[in-house]
């Protein structure tokens, strides 16, 4: 299998444990909360596999391997704002005149997006659908039978049996306790949340498990004979080095650890210098003349010596429970500073976020560094889900946070027009970021 065969597998493996975890917090506070959710799905597309069903949840494999989602039942735009208040705004407006009931009707329908014309709804069909509207605003069932009736009847027109749908559905979602819009916005903010937290704690996660099973970079921590990057433009990429190769002879002489190579190498400025290089299970022979470079040695003196372009990996280390633990606090804290930092800061930005085609590249790369560098990615990957997913934009985690907001200072629910409208604006941003970050990823291959 090739290079980059094994970093796509890497990457949808790695990205598919990311899904799981993120949407596995949503899931797990929806039902701490009670809310009924109706599908947990690993990647978008059709089901190319049903894994079963536990209480409402069904759970699937579909087709399209990037990504994921779970699905709460109330959480799509129309169900924002229906219920109760619907039958109260019809209630209220049908005590104040036909008038008032025609306005309401032409609100509703702007807000809810049904396409009802309050001109073409007659007498007969709002007569009941008000007399089916009790005190607690909610139909009676008595209501709820006559206007069934009604909206099969052969003489009733397409807009009175939307008209009448829009009071039956309204009244259905008042009455479900395990939808999310009928939750108390604390739980809603919550559930949103646990994904975000979900992907930290992950990524948190990983970086102590390093820490116990394939070790982590400690101060004792000596370089290595293995190449971790190769500079643009030295003699290790006109040979084509890759990250990952190791070094294994220097002009007959065996190489063992990175201090070894740096020596033989700073040793050699201007000369003919055989490398002996092994990748994967390949080893063949390459010539390079190391360039003379000004260094400081550990005296703090300048010197001059030998080089190819490459740095060199460090070995990683087992360590106990408490230090991995404390390791995998400090990283994850790091890390995050370090990517707000980034994000903050366009021309760092610019120079730093890549999409898909930069996170295929690097799972190519650090593929042949091994586990260690594998796993250390993939709770950077987890890390970046979570702080990306909290930007405030509609459509991911932080959008939806910022409408509960919205909600909750303005004390009264957003209509599904409004909610529709931010999504909408949410999905232009989104693909413009994704655009944008496109670009750059093929701007920085075409550049080298």
């Amino acid at each position: 299998m090739t290079d980059v065969a094994l970093g796509i597998a890497y990457l949808i493996v790695t990205i598919s444990l990311l899904v799981l975890a993120h949407e596995g917090g949503h899931y797990l506070a929806a039902r701490l909360c009670r809310m009924r959710v109706e599908d947990f799905s690993l990647f978008f597309g059709p089901i190319v596999a049903r894994l079963g069903r536990r209480g409402d949840t069904l759970f699937h494999i579909r087709a399209i391997p990037f990504g994921g989602f779970v699905r709460i039942a109330g959480m799509e735009p129309e169900d924002v704002s229906g219920g109760i208040p619907v039958l109260r705004a019809l209630a209220e407006a049908g005590q104040a005149g036909t008038d008032r009931l025609d306005d309401a009707i032409r609100k509703l329908r702007r807000d809810t997006l049904t396409k009802v014309n309050e001109a073409n709804v007659g007498t007969e069909v709002r007569t009941a659908v008000l007399a089916a509207i009790g005190p607690d605003h909610r139909l009676t069932p008595e209501g709820i039978v006559e206007l069934s009736k009604l909206r099969h009847a052969p003489g009733t027109a397409e807009d009175e049996k939307r008209f009448i749908e829009l009071a039956l559905n309204a009244n259905e979602r008042a009455g479900d306790a395990g939808l999310f819009s009928n939750k108390p916005i604390h739980q809603r903010a919550f559930v949103i949340f646990s994904g975000p937290l979900a992907s930290l704690l992950f990524g948190f996660f990983v970086f102590c498990l390093m820490g116990v099973t394939v070790g982590l970079p400690t101060r004792d921590s000596r370089t290595t004979n293995q190449v971790i990057e190769v500079i643009k433009g030295g003699e290790a990429d006109r040979i084509d080095m890759r990250t990952g190769d190791y070094i294994v002879a220097i002009d007959g002489v065996a190489i063992t650890s990175g201090k070894e190579m740096t020596e033989a190498i700073h040793s050699r400025a201007n000369k003919r210098t055989v490398l002996t290089i092994k990748r994967g299970n390949r080893t063949f022979e390459a010539v390079v003349t190391p360039k003379p470079k000004e260094f400081v040695n550990d005296a703090g003196k300048k010197v001059i010596w030998g080089a190819i372009g490459i740095a060199a990996n460090i070995e990683l280390r087992r360590v106990g429970m408490v230090q991995a633990v404390s390791f995998g606090a400090i990283r994850t804290w790091d890390f995050i500073v370090q990517l707000v930092t980034i994000l903050s800061d366009h021309r760092q930005a610019k120079e730093n976020v890549g999409g898909p085609i930069a996170m295929g590249h690097m799972a190519t790369q650090v593929q042949r560094l091994g586990l260690g560098p594998m796993m250390s990615v993939a709770a950077q990957f987890s890390l970046s889900l979570c702080v990306l997913n909290l930007l405030p934009v509609p459509v991911l985690d932080g959008g939806h946070l910022l409408l509960i907001a919205v909600e909750w200072l303005r004390r009264r629910k957003l209509s599904p027009r409004e909610v529709y409208s931010a999504h909408a604006f949410g999905l232009g941003v989104l693909a413009l970021l994704i655009i944008a970050v496109t670009y750059n990823d093929i701007a920085r291959l075409v550049a080298g």
